[in-house]
């Protein structure tokens, strides 16, 4: 079985990611247009600017991710992987597939 290694897909702006935290400094801030509290940010392909998009959006309080539309996972093998922990606390990944017209969900 593969190790599954943490993943956060959203966190603070921060130097590291070209933001500066404080905009006293002289450094370059960032710009964040549709700045929505739950929003998830995408580049836009403009220097220091990120824009909120409302399709996607994340509830910290109860963990989940929300879209308002299809939701679609693409890449060269199309899975979709799911992780957490069983019942003895040993990490475990599944794999989400369709093969024909079958749906498959199987411990990687």
């Amino acid at each position: 079985m593969s190790k599954v290694l943490p993943r956060r897909m959203v966190g603070p702006i921060n130097k590291s990611m070209g933001g500066d935290p404080d905009p006293s400094s002289g450094g370059s801030g960032i710009t964040i247009n549709n700045n929505i509290d739950g929003y998830i940010l995408k580049a836009t392909g403009q220097a220091n600017t990120v824009q909120g998009i409302p399709q996607l959006t994340w509830d910290s309080t109860n963990t989940a991710l929300s879209a308002s539309g299809d939701v679609y996972v693409s890449g060269s093998n199309n899975y979709l992987y799911l992780h957490g922990t069983d019942s003895d606390g040993q990490v475990v990944r599944f794999k989400v597939e369709v093969q024909g017209s079958i749906l498959k969900i199987a411990e990687d």
